[in-house]
């Protein structure tokens, strides 16, 4: 009796002894599967503060963007410059946030992870297209920038040759002698050089253009090349003598002289305008595609704030 309580003591210690050992392992494993789980958090939490850090300096080349884009055809040439640089900047950044998605998400835990660092790729894609909208903005301002230049400095030679036409004409009324004839004549000659090189000009600048309507400019000056034609054979018929050949080209000056005069009051205010009007008109897509992926990108950066602050 004595010797099987001994052995009945001994299973019992044996027992309890495996139970103790079973229980610290399942204690350890527990603590060790605990230290894993809250190291991945702090893994994935690690990487996503840095994902968003990026976001924040990625954010702060953005507000100039914003500022272009509400007023693209007021932006002077410098603005448009540092932009550009901006945008390159932000674009970089941005690019390296999608890139990073893969490596970011297999830290994940839970499914309100995943669905967060899908909506980091959500917000970086809406930025770059707001970049693209106003990447091509930028380019459509800074080429009618040029554009306004060329067309104003080829307008200002006309403005120029209209006076020295006027001059002209009137120096031809008054003449009296043959040279003072020859002379205004040759004023008209020297006008008309001026007028058909700007015309030129501006024929060339038209198809190269998608929508600015240089046609009133071109009509009004096709128009006065014409009566300055017929001054110039005015002046020819009265050196030759031919006073009835004078006087018809004189009446045929005064009647396109007055179609050019007519013409002139279709012009637009300024040459300026007709390029802003063809600015906004294209502009005006790119504002739309701008506003639609702002929107997009505030979306998901208020999903993002919600699940930083839970």
């Amino acid at each position: 009796v004595t010797r099987r309580k001994r052995e009945r003591r001994a299973r019992s210690i044996r027992l309890w002894a495996v139970v103790f050992v079973v229980v610290i392992a399942m204690m350890v494993s527990a603590v060790y599967v605990g230290y894993q789980q809250y190291s991945r958090m702090q893994d994935f939490q690690m990487r996503f503060d840095g994902v968003v850090q990026r976001f924040v300096a990625a954010d702060q080349d953005l507000p100039a963007m914003e500022a272009f884009m509400s007023d693209p055809i007021s932006s002077s040439r410098d603005q448009r410059t540092r932009l550009k640089d901006d945008m390159t900047r932000a674009n970089l950044v941005l690019n390296n946030i999608i890139e990073d998605k893969d490596r970011v998400s297999t830290y994940a835990i839970t499914s309100r992870d995943k669905t967060a660092i899908e909506q980091v790729v959500v917000a970086a894609e809406a930025r770059l297209d707001m970049i693209a909208a106003a990447t091509k903005t930028l380019d459509i301002a800074e080429n009618s920038a040029s554009e306004a230049s060329e067309v104003n400095s080829i307008w200002n030679d006309v403005i120029d040759a209209d006076q020295k036409a006027r001059q002209a004409s009137s120096a031809a009324n008054n003449a009296k002698t043959q040279e003072e004839t020859e002379a205004a004549r040759k004023q008209t000659q020297e006008v008309e050089d001026l007028m058909k090189s700007a015309l030129t000009q501006l024929e060339s600048i038209d198809p190269t253009t998608e929508s600015m309507d240089l046609s009133p400019h071109i009509a009004y000056l096709q128009k006065r090349i014409e009566s300055l034609d017929h001054a110039l054979a005015t002046s020819d018929a009265l050196i030759a003598g031919d006073r009835d050949k004078a006087a018809q080209e004189n009446d045929a000056y005064n009647y396109n002289d007055k179609e050019a005069v007519e013409l002139a009051k279709l012009l637009p205010q300024s040459v300026n305008k007709t390029v802003e009007e063809s600015f906004q008109e294209q502009v005006e897509p790119l504002k739309e595609q701008y506003a639609a992926a702002r929107d997009q990108a505030i979306e998901a950066d208020s999903l993002i704030r919600q699940y930083i602050g839970s």
